[in-house]
């Protein structure tokens, strides 16, 4: 549709009302607190709009609400501790908004949460431990804010877990041993923080992994060949732009389904492994900017790939790069 203008008051008069939705329209104005009076209204979705003000306190009435869905608006203020009270809601999802202050820590009695999603926000402090007593979270999503603070090991409690993104954030400390017990994740992004320490082998039991994101930290160490294990890896392995040093594991060549593997940006040496002639889905094979040796393997995959992904490497020869290897 394209409906404009301000939710009416009124709507808090339709007590039977169990559905709302007035998604991808201009209204604008805030949501009014007598939308709290819906206490049998089990979905509630207005994304995409330009609703603003403070988040509505009186949400926390809505007892029977499940579904709350109101990303890409234009709320401000902090979350309020009320939300916690929507015992039975299972999906929440407010990113790209202008949320700030710390993510309540009461969320953790919303037992039912499969979904949380607060990303793109400005949300500050640190990730409340409590989330791990989430037991069905199936996804969180909490990158782009400002959180800082260690990532706490009782995230690893939260067993469902397919997805988990605290990328772009202020996050410090080492990642913790316990994630690789996450056996259901499909999807780990920890990029852009201030993460240190080298890389748990344990994440190696992941083995239902598509896509590993840790690139834009301070990672050090070497790369753990037990990354191999993650025969599902396919999206993308990215460990760009830390501080890792060390050869790259040959086993990483029994990732065949892999398409993109960013290794730019480090302190790896040694050749290119042979086994990775193996990688034949590779799109994308950045290795740019570190101190690698040797020839490029003189197959047709790495062949297509970019010059630009080999550079900063002095001593790498071969195509695609525009010097041939001395044959001695």
């Amino acid at each position: 549709n394209n409906l404009s203008g301000s939710i009416p008051s009124t709507f808090g008069k339709l007590k039977n009302l169990q559905w709302l939705s007035v998604a991808y329209n201009e209204l604008n104005g805030t949501l009014p607190n007598e939308i709290g009076n819906l206490t049998n209204l089990q979905y509630l979705y207005a994304p995409v709009n330009q609703l603003s003000g403070v988040f509505p306190r009186h949400l926390g009435d809505m007892k029977s609400l499940q579904e709350l869905y109101l990303p890409a608006n234009r709320f401000s203020g902090e979350l309020p501790a009320e939300i916690s009270k929507l015992y039975n809601l299972s999906i929440f999802v407010i990113y790209s908004n202008s949320l700030s202050g710390s993510i309540p820590a009461e969320l953790e009695n919303c037992s039912n949460l499969q979904v949380l999603d607060l990303s793109n926000n400005f949300f500050t402090g640190i990730i409340p431990t409590g989330l791990g007593k989430l037991e069905g979270l199936v996804v969180l999503n909490l990158s782009f804010n400002f959180i800082s603070g260690n990532i706490h090991p009782d995230l690893a409690k939260c067993s469902q877990l397919l997805h988990l993104d605290l990328s772009h954030n202020a996050l410090t400390g080492s990642i913790p041993l316990e994630l690789g017990t996450l056996s259901k994740l499909e999807m780990l992004a920890l990029s852009d923080n201030q993460l240190v320490d080298s890389i748990p082998s344990t994440l190696g039991n992941l083995s239902g992994l598509k896509e590993l994101q840790l690139g834009g930290n301070q990672l050090c160490g070497a790369i753990p060949s037990e990354l191999s294990k993650d025969i599902n890896l396919q999206i993308a392995l990215n460990l760009s732009h830390n501080k890792l040093n060390g050869s790259i594991p040959a086993e990483l060549g029994y990732l065949t389904k892999l398409e993109n593997m960013h290794l730019e940006g480090n302190e790896l040496s040694g050749c290119i492994p042979q086994s990775f002639t193996s990688l034949t889905s590779l799109t994308v094979f950045n290795i740019s900017y570190n101190d690698f040796m040797g020839p490029i393997p003189d197959v047709l995959v790495f062949k297509r790939i970019a010059p630009s992904n080999f550079l900063g490497n002095k001593n790498l020869c071969g195509i695609p790069l525009p010097y041939a290897c001395n044959p001695n």
